[in-house]
């Protein structure tokens, strides 16, 4: 949450703009962590979604989730 918070205010977004968070999940184990907090994730960060990603954008940064590294990203709604 706090990465994607970071990237929202890195945006210059407002609290109540809403975001996507897409997740290139790879073959980490990841995905099973993200997809378990994914509702929690969403409510926190005003987010409409979470969703897999296969291109990497140019600004993606680098979330930790337990063990595993994802790249995570965030666009406007």
């Amino acid at each position: 949450m706090r990465h994607v918070q970071q990237l929202r205010k890195d945006a210059d977004l407002e609290i109540e703009d809403r975001i996507r968070i897409p997740l290139s999940l790879g073959r980490s184990h990841g995905h099973r962590r993200a997809h378990r907090v994914g509702r929690l994730i969403r409510s926190e960060t005003q987010a409409d979604a979470i969703e897999p990603a296969s291109a990497l954008p140019p600004d993606v940064k680098t979330a930790v989730i337990g063990e595993a590294k994802l790249p995570v990203w965030i666009s406007e709604a």
